[in-house]
């Protein structure tokens, strides 16, 4: 747990609060430690302790005194630290949590260190799941160490947001169902996303998509690690549909995956994959912008139109007339962090405060899914769209009838528009 200078105050207190909800929601048989790092680290116990009442009693009286906001950040001490205490562990499924408000220069080298960590343990290695607080911690950041860890991510850009958030992914990660997941019969040369896949737990569904040419079996067969350490497998039909626009339904898990891998390995290959996908699927990416204009049916029709050509459109010939503002939509994509925010161990506070700050704020995270009322000028079924920040579109809003017309189709051909037919 990041106890940096910049978790002080309320977002310091929620994350406190959402630490004892998950000592409080531990099974007697699960042990546990925790690790306070800011600049150092300091540990509540050199092992690892059952979950007993007085060992959570003695815990929760720890982190109330050491768990105070001050000093700078490194990451990197603690999960090494973490990993070291859980590495003797052989029949159980060992798990860090990583809650942090901070970016840090070494991202790139905590990343490539964990996964080779990570490829030398095998199937024993620790999972990781990651937290993150506010604007100024790097999101692809801590994406891609979950995805090393095969954990879940999560992040609440207010501190509002901050223990509801937190405590889903507890409990979400509580009871892992199948580990080590694997696919086979796919085609050759097929890509998965995200990968490695990542792990079962009771409470969190898991999504897997992927990308293939050629023709595709007609069943693939998945299989895991039972909690019993037993193999599972099963054998799944494959099915074709034209009704389910699959590229659209999938884009935000791959945009993701490959604007972090295009971070993290400097792969300016992957950069350009998610630039078409994003310009093929309307939705903004880190290296694309979203830009608003009024215009009439008709003219909106033709717009269309020339988009499906595959042609480069000029939006001022579909404005509504000549005085026709085009705004660019601020506020629709993350960002990679602030290491000179972090080492000023500036505030998390809760900095979006204009029309669109809402918008990260209800879609950022990979648990649960989205509302609808917060997003005023732009109308209710806006903040439908559920390919915006929220990995499932399962939770479709009652209030989103006309999801297909206006704002939500030229801005992003909202999913929940499609699935509801």
């Amino acid at each position: 747990m990041d106890r940096s200078g910049s978790m002080y105050g309320e977002p310091m207190d929620d994350a406190l609060q959402s630490l004892f909800f998950g000592l409080e929601s531990l099974k007697p048989e699960d042990s546990f430690n925790i690790i306070a790092f800011d600049h150092e680290i300091a540990l509540f116990s050199p092992q690892m302790n059952l979950a007993t009442s007085a060992s959570i009693g003695q815990a929760r009286e720890w982190a109330m005194e050491k768990c105070k906001a001050r000093g700078g950040t490194d990451i990197l001490s603690p999960l090494q630290q973490a990993f070291q205490l859980l590495e003797n562990f052989p029949e159980a499924v060992p798990y860090v949590f990583l809650i942090t408000d901070g970016a840090v220069a070494d991202e790139r080298n905590i990343c490539l260190a964990m996964q080779s960590r990570i490829i030398a343990l095998g199937a024993r290695a620790p999972r990781i799941s990651t937290f993150g607080i506010g604007h100024y911690c790097n999101y692809y950041f801590l994406k891609m160490l979950a995805v090393i860890g095969r954990g879940i991510s999560d992040v609440a850009f207010t501190s509002d947001k901050i223990r509801g958030q937190m405590e889903r992914m507890l409990v979400a990660a509580a009871t892992p169902v199948l580990t080590n997941i694997g696919l086979q019969r796919l085609p050759d040369g097929c890509e998965i996303y995200p990968f490695p896949i990542p792990d079962l737990f009771c409470g969190n569904s898991l999504t897997i998509s992927g990308k293939f040419q050629g023709s595709f079996p007609d069943s693939i067969t998945v299989f895991g690690l039972m909690p019993d350490h037993s193999t599972w497998t099963v054998e799944v039909p494959s099915r074709k549909t034209f009704k389910v626009p699959l590229s659209k339904v999938f884009a935000k898990q791959q945009l993701d995956l490959l604007t972090g891998q295009a971070w993290l390995f400097g792969d300016r290959s992957r950069e350009q994959q998610a630039v078409n996908l994003s310009l093929a699927t309307g939705i903004p990416c880190q290296y694309t912008r979203v830009i608003g204009f009024e215009t009439t049916k008709a003219k909106y029709q033709e717009f269309q139109n020339e988009r499906r050509k595959g042609k480069k459109v000029d939006v001022k010939k579909f404005t509504a007339g000549k005085v026709a503002g085009i705004v660019l939509v601020g506020g629709l994509v993350i960002g990679f962090g602030s290491v000179a925010a972090t080492v000023a161990n500036a505030a998390v506070g809760d900095l979006i405060a204009d029309s669109f700050g809402n918008i990260l704020g209800d879609f950022g995270g990979d648990v649960g899914c989205c509302g609808c009322d917060d997003l005023g000028f732009l109308g209710d079924c806006f903040g439908c769209c559920g390919d915006l920040g929220c990995d499932s579109c399962g939770d479709i809003c009652e209030t989103c009838g006309s999801l297909l017309e206006g704002a939500c189709e030229l801005f992003f051909g909202c999913l929940c528009g499609i699935l509801t037919g």
